[in-house]
């Protein structure tokens, strides 16, 4: 590999889209952003356009590729928020709207799932799985004929091959350990040919349509790579590799996931496993998280707040900051209801009770997914904006008795530009 050969990767997260370039050795070169505009949202349904999507990641990649390094450009990938997913004619036209990761109007399918999956499918359960939207979508949607992942649909709108991956499918029912649709789907009667094919992350599945090349201004060849999705790319942007590696993510929601040599699955927690590379990434995520404090407190509030943090006398404040009804790890409970009373009249007594209860619901976590049989942490690692709380990090790290690493890189991006390069080099190695 030519020492100039530079990789993009691209996240669509939350609340926007971010993308990359990075070089061959992993140095960054230029990020963009752009913000999505809010899906609608209506009770437990949250939807959005996915030709949103598409807009905005032409944008980011037009913007990359004026950089001169974009010349020796070589591989893209792209990860997606986990368990967004829509459906499209034979052409891969959306016909149905995206139900986001977090729409969770699909409960009566959900219900059918839980009679139906076994156990060891822990990352069907709940309405808001993969599996569960397809089937609401399904009935909603009956002329539809393709399903795809959000990652998918962009990943296959750069290179016309539309494929998926093993972390995108987990929630809809695929298998990582036999790397199959396995045979209990045949009870829901999903139309034939629905469901996509799936590849490892990480692998070569076309390139870039001549039609994108020159939207983009390249005159040569570039490659499309599987991606992942978002939490799990945040994962590879750390530098987490060994078993034992965890990483928290502190963003809107509370993500939790350790490098394991085995699966653990557990529909009762919310616990499931990602197969990444040769070992296996077990966690689950939350949904309480940083939501709250966004709910509570502006910008400007919580800066000053933290800034005046002492953790040295606990609150006794038994708290649990959901943003709304239901939970999905480190207990699965669809009717747990938040608590952030009594409220004390000092604001930063009550920052301090809420980021109390957080660090409680990842200190239980990780006990939770030891007793299960992952290894004890071996180094922790912190991304997300909770991050820049440098007073809760250090209460985080005596709580969790394990020291708290704040890596260089921490965007989602970033770990799929990782993949990107991942990808591009297996397949020169299988070309030699």
């Amino acid at each position: 590999m030519h020492p100039a050969t530079t990789f993009i990767g691209i996240d669509l997260g939350t609340s926007g889209c971010r993308a990359c370039l990075i070089d061959a050795d992993n140095r960054l070169l230029k990020e963009v952003r752009a913000s999505f505009p809010e899906p609608l949202t209506k009770g437990a349904a949250v939807e959005q356009d996915a030709n949103i999507w598409w807009q905005l990641v032409t944008k980011l990649l037009q913007e990359l590729c004026q950089h001169p390094a974009a010349s020796s450009l070589a591989a893209i990938s792209v990860d997606g928020t986990s368990s967004s997913v829509l459906l499209t004619d034979e052409k891969y036209r959306p016909l149905s709207p995206a139900l986001m990761y977090n729409d969770s109007r699909a409960t009566a399918e959900a219900s059918l799932i839980q009679s139906v999956a076994p156990a060891a499918a822990a990352a069907v359960h709940g309405a808001s799985s993969s599996l569960s939207k397809l089937l609401w979508l399904i009935k909603h949607y009956p002329e539809a004929k393709k399903m795809l992942h959000q990652a998918d649909f962009i990943s296959g709108r750069l290179s016309g091959h539309y494929l998926s991956d093993y972390n995108n499918c987990l929630k809809a029912g695929f298998d990582p350990l036999s790397k199959s649709w396995p045979a209990w789907l045949q009870h829901f009667k999903i139309p034939e040919n629905m469901l996509p094919e799936v590849v490892a992350p990480g692998t070569v599945t076309g390139q870039l349509t001549a039609a994108n090349q020159k939207l983009l201004g390249l005159d040569h060849k570039v490659s499309i790579v599987s991606g992942t999705t978002d939490s799990i790319a945040g994962f590879l942007a750390t530098g987490a590799a060994e078993v034992g590696d965890a990483v928290t993510s502190l963003g809107s929601t509370l993500v939790i996931k350790i490098l394991s040599d085995q699966p653990i699955n557990s529909a009762e927690e919310g616990i499931y496993s990602h197969r990444i590379n040769a070992a296996w990434l077990a966690g689950g995520a939350s949904n309480a998280g940083c939501t709250v404090l966004r709910q509570l407190f502006d910008d400007a509030e919580l800066q000053k707040l933290s800034e005046s943090l002492s953790f040295n006398k606990p609150t006794g404040l038994q708290y649990y900051p959901l943003p709304k009804t239901g939970e999905r790890f480190p207990e699965s409970d669809p009717d747990k209801q938040a608590c952030l009373s009594p409220r004390p009249d000092d604001d930063r007594v009550f920052l301090q009770a809420i980021l109390e209860a957080l660090t409680a619901i990842e200190k239980q976590a990780y006990k939770i997914l030891e007793k299960k049989g992952t290894p004890t942490i071996h180094r922790l690692f912190t991304i997300g904006g909770g991050s820049k709380n440098k007073k809760w990090m250090q209460y985080r790290a005596k709580q969790l008795d394990s020291e708290v690493i704040i890596p260089e890189h921490t965007e989602a991006c970033y770990g799929t530009a990782l993949l990107a390069k991942q990808g591009f080099l297996k397949q020169l190695t299988q070309n030699k």
